[in-house]
């Protein structure tokens, strides 16, 4: 359902229905779904930025291994990380959080890319979003 300036409902999802008369004021409503941080990383050397948004930097900590700090931070380490990426033909990968107790931070989130031997591994680029509350 498009939102409107003129709406009274908005539907949040299938099951909930926000009323509200000023859509001004209801930001969680306007905003359920969209990703609040995402970028596209250069991931073969430093970790250079190619496109994104909320995002002030993206540092490779290591082979495979990247810290990527937020602009605006989440409000709490409850939100939900994405990611893919692109390698060449003798490369495949999948990203995921890194395996560390401090790896989601409400400012900052470390993922990793791994091959298919379950090996840390260095791709062409990433692709992360983020979804939660800020």
């Amino acid at each position: 359902m498009p939102y409107t300036s003129t709406a009274n409902r908005v539907y949040k999802d299938p099951i909930t229905t926000v009323w509200s008369n000023d859509l001004k004021n209801n930001d969680d409503a306007l905003y359920t779904g969209t990703a609040k941080v995402w970028v596209s990383f250069d991931a073969s050397g430093v970790g250079s930025a190619i496109s994104h948004k909320n995002v002030s930097s993206v540092a490779r900590n290591a082979a495979g291994t990247y810290t990527i700090t937020f602009t605006t931070g989440f409000s709490s380490t409850n939100y939900a990380v994405f990611g893919g990426c692109r390698g060449s033909s003798t490369q495949d990968g999948f990203v995921s959080v890194e395996g560390t107790a401090n790896a989601m931070d409400t400012g900052s989130c470390k993922v990793r890319v791994k091959n298919s031997a379950d090996v840390i591994t260095d791709v062409s680029q990433m692709y992360v979003a983020f979804f939660g509350a800020n």
